[in-house]
């Protein structure tokens, strides 16, 4: 019997430690844990099986574009600077980790910008979803590592990693460098690329003033996507 008692308490602790682990301490160890992070991440934004289970977003109205990842020869370069505070937008239900770590992310740069990662799930031309299914859904743990998608090659991060986690590395790229680049043609969409310590290689993150969204004026910015750059 006391046997019995040992492996259904050590069973309850992997599941608690597993399924309900925080972002933070999955994150600390993202190897262990990155086919974990890419199976719930694809159930999320590709197999929908956690969508019954996610607050709904506000539909949004917006057109429909291309985007190039490379559009360096367009930009002209704005100053703005990029210690912030995180909120994150969720209905209060308690849910396994496994569903409740998909949610809109939002932060605060360390000059006052408010930046929203939405889930993107719906419409995956930008957020989160976005970004996972581009960049982190092949990625096998190397650096410098890009496959091609859609016959375009699209470099990949690291590891698979939550939402909250993706915009720790958002922010740090922000936050990372005061220079703001924006399209002539299109000045509402600008990026900026920075060394980012949680990647351990430089990123480039893709943005879109809130005014250019409807439902998202609230927020300085939107993110459109983020990748490794080299």
């Amino acid at each position: 019997m006391k046997k019995v008692f040992f492996i259904f308490t050590m069973l309850m602790f992997l599941f608690s430690s597993v399924f309900l682990a925080s972002p933070k301490s999955v994150s600390a160890d993202p190897g262990m844990f990155a086919e974990m992070v890419r199976d719930q991440a694809s159930d999320a934004c590709i197999n929908n099986i956690a969508r019954a289970s996610l607050p709904l977003t506000q539909e949004l109205d917006i057109y429909n574009y291309e985007m190039s990842e490379e559009e360096e020869d367009t930009f002209t370069i704005i100053e703005d600077e990029g210690t912030y505070t995180r909120t994150v937008e969720t209905n209060d239900s308690i849910m396994p980790y496994a569903v409740s770590a998909f949610k809109n992310e939002v932060a605060t740069s360390s000059q006052g910008s408010k930046i929203i990662l939405p889930l993107g799930q719906f419409t995956p031309a930008y957020g989160y979803c976005h970004t996972f299914k581009g960049h982190m859904l092949n990625s096998d743990g190397t650096k410098k590592h890009s496959v091609k998608i859609g016959g375009e090659p699209k470099s990949q991060f690291q590891y698979p990693r939550y939402p909250e986690t993706t915009m720790d590395i958002i922010v740090e790229v922000v936050n990372g460098t005061t220079d703001l680049k924006c399209q002539k043609e299109r000045p509402t969409r600008c990026t900026k690329e920075a060394n980012s310590k949680l990647e351990g290689q430089k990123v480039k993150v893709v943005l879109e003033r809130g005014k250019s969204f409807s439902g998202y004026s609230n927020y300085n910015w939107v993110v459109i996507t983020a990748y490794p750059k080299w």
